[in-house]
């Protein structure tokens, strides 16, 4: 069975002809991409230059006037907002970080689905009302009751001048970048850059990146391409196509098969206590199979670890004779020392400071 990303590097060549550098390649991740730029490397073999190809947070980056904030650059910008918004310039800045990164992240989940953001701050200032007010009619609030629906009040002005400091020093939220292209697509000229937009292997997106999509499809310029399964497109009780079933057809889409069903395919269940354990049995399961396969099938294993924390482990404990192997390789800034040290110091910033105001109930109404 040709993989995925087999089948697509296919039909590129044979689309792309001569023009190889006026197609564009949409992907889900840059994983994706570096395997798609192995698929041409099997399959050329003389000088060429690739398609551009990108993640899709890459390709909206790639053609907007933005670049995506570096960690904790957007926080900062968050506090000079802050400082400018009548309801909340009296604030420290040690209160901010309890709240901090939850409103970036649902700004950038409003940009991401095109919310008009009057309309929602404003509905959720009078959500808090009625929760105060709704209680007892007549009741005299406290101080911290006036302090939170302040809060939400200065929401919207919060957000306009976040998004226009954002802006100033030439950044942008994923979401914010999102809806700048898809609001601005016929000014980046995309139309003329590319001969065709190839979009491959997505799902689930969001309004913003469907609107983007959209325009290409209207234009002739879209072809697009699906990673599924007829097992769960055809069952509509299957969550795992909710998505896919919106835009694919069946009939058409020659990518799509009944892999699942048909392939046949030799399953393992090994229990192992604990996570030192884990680590310990790959390593003895690896060396068993390179002493009996040799090595050539490490190009096409992939490791996934359930717990990212068990990757130093893990890369210790490998064989001597992996030469190289694809394992999830992200690993949260808390696992590490100095990740440990940053967070040693909130933990004493955040205990010997009163508690402030959180927006748990912002949180938990938008989850």
């Amino acid at each position: 069975m040709n993989s995925f990303l087999s089948l697509l590097a296919d039909e590129v060549l044979t689309l792309a002809g001569s023009n190889f550098h006026r197609y564009c390649i949409v992907l889900p991740s840059r994983r994706a991409s570096l395997f798609l730029k192995k698929e041409f490397e099997k399959r050329i073999q003389r000088p060429v230059i690739l398609p551009p190809i990108y993640s899709f947070e890459d390709f909206i980056y790639a053609h907007t006037p933005f670049e995506k904030p570096e960690p904790y650059e957007d926080l900062t910008i968050l506090w000079k907002a802050v400082q400018k918004v009548t309801g909340l310039s009296g604030r420290s800045f040690d209160e901010m970080i309890d709240w901090g990164q939850v409103v970036i992240n649902d700004f950038n989940e409003v940009d991401a689905y095109l919310i008009d953001p009057s309309t929602l701050f404003k509905y959720l200032e009078n959500i808090r009302k009625y929760e105060i007010w709704g209680r007892n009619e007549g009741e005299v609030l406290s101080n911290f009751q006036r302090l939170y629906l302040e809060f939400y009040k200065s929401l919207e002005e919060l957000y306009t001048i976040w998004s226009h400091e954002m802006q100033a020093a030439g950044l942008a939220s994923p979401g914010g970048a999102a809806r700048w292209l898809a609001q601005n697509i016929p000014s980046a000229h995309l139309d003329r850059k590319y001969e065709k937009i190839i979009f491959a292997g997505l799902n689930a997106l969001t309004p913003a990146e469907e609107r983007i999509i959209s325009y290409f499809e209207n234009n002739g310029k879209a072809i697009l391409r699906y990673d599924a399964d007829q097992y769960y497109l055809n069952d509509k009780l299957q969550e795992a196509g909710l998505f896919l079933r919106q835009r694919i057809n069946l009939e058409k889409d020659k990518y799509i098969g009944n892999y699942l069903i048909d392939n046949q395919r030799n399953i393992n269940i090994t229990g192992v206590p604990g996570n030192v354990s884990q680590v310990r049995f790959l390593h003895q399961y690896l060396c068993e199979c390179i002493e009996r396969e040799g090595t050539a099938w490490l190009e096409k294993t992939a490791i996934v670890l359930a717990d990212e924390s068990l990757l130093i482990p893990l890369m210790q404990a490998l064989p001597g004779k992996v030469g190289s192997i694809n394992i999830t390789m992200g690993l949260p800034l808390s696992y590490t020392p100095a990740g440990q040290l940053v967070q040693s110091f909130l933990s004493y910033t955040q205990e010997a400071r009163p508690q402030g105001i959180h927006l748990s109930g912002l949180a938990e109404l938008l989850m």
